[in-house]
């Protein structure tokens, strides 16, 4: 793997996923199975085996970079929003410091987390919406202590969300300053994903149900959440109402773009994520697409808010 270009990694649920870029073009893709228990999963608290395995890899595949971009899972992952009144940037530091005490379920010293601002109008009254994101020091610290084994140093890290975004905004699916709703289907779970100017403020996971379920049933589901979604998210952060969606689908010939069209008459774009990643598994498509996208972090015009590997604190803010 030859050195200048771009490493991004995404630590999946069966499979580790590195992808290797040139430009925007993944140039290169591996993906990793990880070891597993006799139930099928594996001992996410052993690093013995995780660290065996990527140094495997590394030297397997005679990686010669000793950097990479990692998408944190989105299970390791928090995110949230809440508005605070209008004032200067010198005074927004203490309050989302205050404010973040009521939303997050761990203190702030025992995570490593990153802020984005937005001038908004509520009511008719400027406030300034924070979307805050953060990972528990302690999950971030195993990663990276993994990689780091393994002589590959973390220099960037965000949530797979935001990679995932980021793949589309650099296939021009979505636009790169722009507001989007893209659903993401991985098997039987639905996520939905908001995007504002480059950064994710609100995101919904929901089950589509097991094999078998009835069809109809299934699909009353997935309208029910997806307006849920929709009428949670415009009622509670840009007041916008969500009219296009973008349906990325690691099921073949699905009917989730026709069931929004037909059932909560919204303008859908369906996209194929060979279109991303060229022709991949359709289990290893939603793994690889993160790797690549947090691969683009900081690349042109895709600039990232956020970086969890950015400071020692583990602080970063961006206004």
């Amino acid at each position: 793997m030859a050195s200048g270009k771009n490493l991004g990694v995404f630590w999946g649920d069966r499979k580790v996923y590195f992808v290797e870029t040139a430009g925007n073009i993944p140039a290169r893709i591996i993906a990793i199975p990880l070891p597993l228990k006799e139930e099928g999963g594996y001992e996410a608290g052993d690093d013995v085996p995780m660290t065996a395995l990527v140094q495997k890899f590394v030297r397997d595949e005679h990686i010669n970079v000793n950097q990479i971009k990692f998408a944190v899972p989105t299970g390791d992952t928090i995110i949230r929003s809440f508005l605070l009144p209008s004032m200067s940037s010198n005074d927004v530091v203490s309050a989302v410091e205050y404010e973040a005490k009521k939303y997050l379920p761990f203190s702030l010293k025992d995570l490593s987390y990153a802020y984005h601002s937005v001038t908004v109008m509520d009511d008719k009254i400027k406030k300034i919406r924070i979307i805050l994101v953060a990972v528990r020091r302690v999950i971030l610290e195993r990663y990276t202590r993994i990689f780091e084994q393994a002589k590959l140093s973390v220099t960037f890290s965000e949530p797979a969300p935001l990679s995932l975004a980021r793949a589309l905004q650099a296939k021009e699916i979505v636009p790169a300053d722009g507001k989007a709703a893209v659903l993401q289907v991985e098997g039987t779970v639905g996520r939905i994903i908001f995007i504002y100017e480059r950064v994710v403020p609100f995101i919904r996971e929901f089950q589509l149900g097991a094999s078998g379920t009835d069809p109809d049933l299934v699909k009353a589901r997935f309208l029910n959440e997806i307006h849920n979604s929709l009428e949670f998210y415009t009622r509670h952060y840009f007041q916008q109402p969500i009219t296009r969606m973008v349906v990325v689908s690691s099921v073949p010939d699905n009917a989730y773009g026709q069931w929004l069209q037909e059932g909560l008459g919204i303008t859908v774009t369906s996209v194929d994520p060979a279109a991303i990643v060229g022709t991949q598994p359709p289990a290893d498509q939603m793994g690889i697409i993160s790797a690549f996208g947090v691969s683009l972090a900081n690349e042109g015009k895709l600039k990232s808010f956020f970086n969890f590997s950015d400071s020692e604190r583990g602080v970063n803010v961006r206004g």
